[in-house]
């Protein structure tokens, strides 16, 4: 009877193991934090899907995605370090072409199925599908050929490079490769509906997850709710399991004074974007509302520069066989004197006391300051010159004529006014007034610019599906600091290749250098010399200015002193980017 007794207990005991124990969980030594308590966020626009693939071209969609999803690889974005995720391990051959992956053992997706080789070649299936609209597919290819990815077994898979692909690890995380459930979208993916899976009207339950986070509730305008996955494979010191937080709250705030006001009244626990010219103003109140309880930092120059640029792309409508814009306006912006010539009639300094009150730098080039080891810094400034952005219009056939009572206006060789519209997007007033200010530059050398104010989902139409605009000042999210960040913004071939997207080959001799340069420098291992060939593209693009940098505002965030475990960065997300660690004191 004692022996049956034992068993009994034995069994027992097994039963009632913690699941850590049976699984291969990461294990974070050095972090401590509380479990339980709701995280309220906000969001400035409504997600446009929470598929991970597609929601890399609009921030709000990724910001929610990548707390749903990981990958093989993680980057500490603190210290710039890749680090192990899904995959515990790996090892690369000798030619290092070759990486082996070893994936953490007993790991489950969010409906309870194990995470396995199986689903990473799933993964990069969806990644190059033709069908599958992803910037991805850009980013993980050498010389446009694709990474193969075999299984060795359930949790080992083999990956195959074309060439030396120096940063492969850092591509390995969820922003780029977010390791997909094969059991949940294979049938989706073969019936080639896969890019509208994991839309806005998808039931929750439809969404499974390998992050922190999985999907409670979407009410379209109001919120999107998020609680803590049961299944997730990361613990702290004591082997609590993580997520901290039971839920998070992402309310959809569209205007940027009502998530001031919501800070200050402790509503809203984190905004991790404060814009510039709001810093001092929010930090005197914080101090003066005792129930904010506000830490409002500055962490430094923005990786994320304002950019305008012009509409280059000469192709033809496929449906009315026309031009996107005017055949004019096309010979203007393809004119590099032209743009050049803008570049020099922009007051940045003027833009940023008036508009940032000091809290910006002006910007020449595609690294900012805050990039110390990719940056080029030898390029020259084009600096504020009047006088020198005519004489580069005089060069390109551009004449200063009187054009109606006490109006000069420019026109081209062909006696065609230089006309144009600038667009941007609504609810960024700092923004929307240095468009204008913007305007009143490009009035003193003759041109007449119409300012239009989009909001910020029409405006991506435009830029992604239209392409019927003439120019835009936006600035785009930046997720590394490593140049394969930049691969889908200067590829040619890529669809966010900005002024002139998805081209079947270099429309110009001066692209088709820059791809080759890129190409080069992510197939070797050699740092020194991936910056020089990384140094000649950022001299070309500085040279060509198909985009006009103008300045790099401060990247400033405001969260609650109860917050534990916040790191924040100059990169995006600058706070939230190891949100499961994050836990009230």
């Amino acid at each position: 009877m004692k022996f049956k007794l034992l068993y009994f207990i034995a069994f027992i005991i097994l039963l009632f193991t913690p699941k850590a124990h049976s699984q291969d969980i990461l294990q974070i030594n050095d972090l401590t934090g509380k479990k339980g308590g709701t995280l309220v966020l906000a969001l400035l626009s409504d997600p446009r899907t929470f598929n991970p693939l597609v929601a890399s071209t609009d921030q709000a969609s990724a910001s929610i995605t990548t707390m749903m999803f990981d990958g093989l690889t993680q980057i500490n974005v603190k210290t710039q370090e890749v680090q192990p995720a899904i995959a515990k391990s790996w090892e690369v051959s000798k030619d290092g072409k070759e990486w082996i992956f070893h994936l953490r053992k007993g790991i489950k997706w969010s409906d309870g199925m194990p995470i396995t080789a199986d689903d990473v070649i799933f993964t990069f299936e969806a990644i190059y599908r033709p069908d599958v609209e992803t910037p991805s597919k850009d980013i993980l290819q050498i010389n446009q050929q694709p990474l193969k990815a075999a299984k060795i077994d359930q949790y080992s898979i083999k990956i195959t490079l074309p060439e030396i692909y120096a940063p492969f690890l850092r591509q390995m995380e969820k922003s780029t490769v977010p390791i997909l459930p094969k059991h949940k979208w294979e049938k989706t993916l073969k019936e080639g509906n896969f890019t509208t899976a994991m839309g806005l009207n998808s039931e929750p339950t439809d969404i499974v997850v390998s992050g922190p986070y999985l999907l409670e509730k979407y009410i379209p305008g109001q919120r999107v709710i998020l609680k803590a996955n049961p299944n997730y494979y990361k613990y702290d010191k004591n082997k609590i399991q993580l997520p901290y937080f039971d839920k998070i709250i992402i309310n959809i705030i569209t205007d940027i004074n009502s998530i001031y006001l919501k800070l200050l009244s402790g509503e809203l626990d984190l905004w991790e974007s404060l814009r510039p010219e709001d810093y001092s103003m929010l930090k005197d109140n914080a101090q003066k509302t005792k129930k904010a309880q506000l830490n409002v930092g500055k962490l430094g120059i923005s990786p994320a520069p304002e950019m305008l640029w012009f509409n280059l792309n000469n192709d033809l409508n496929p449906k009315t066989k026309q031009h996107f814009i005017e055949k004019k306006k096309l010979n203007w912006f393809n004119n590099p004197l032209f743009r050049q010539a803008i570049a020099h009639a922009i007051d940045r300094e003027t833009i940023i006391r008036n508009i940032y009150y000091g809290a910006a730098k002006p910007t020449y080039g595609l690294e900012t300051d805050s990039n110390i080891v990719w940056n080029n810094a030898t390029l020259t400034p084009y600096e504020y010159n009047v006088k020198k952005s005519k004489e580069f219009l005089k060069k390109a056939g551009f004449t200063l004529k009187p054009a109606g009572r006490d109006k000069v206006a420019l026109f081209d060789s062909k006696g065609n006014e230089v006309k144009f519209t600038l667009v941007t997007n609504t609810k960024h007033a700092a923004r929307a007034s240095a468009v204008n200010l913007i305007a009143s530059d490009l009035k003193k050398i003759g041109m007449s610019v119409t300012v239009q104010l989009l909001e910020f989902q029409n405006l991506v139409v435009k830029l992604s599906e239209t392409f019927d605009y003439d120019a835009v000042v936006l600035s785009l999210t930046r997720p590394d600091f490593d140049p394969s960040a930049a691969m889908n913004v200067v590829l040619s071939s890529s669809g966010m290749h900005l002024w002139h997207p998805n081209q079947e080959k270099p429309a110009t001799a001066w692209e088709a250098k820059i791809d080759e340069l890129m190409n080069l420098q992510i197939k070797t291992y050699d740092q020194k010399l991936r910056k020089k060939y990384y140094d000649e593209v950022q001299q070309i693009l500085h040279e060509q200015i198909p985009i006009i940098y103008l300045y790099s505002p401060l990247a400033i965030s405001a969260y609650k002193t109860t917050l534990l475990n916040m790191k924040c960065t100059v990169i995006e997300p600058r706070c939230t980017w190891n949100i499961e660690e994050l836990s009230f004191k």
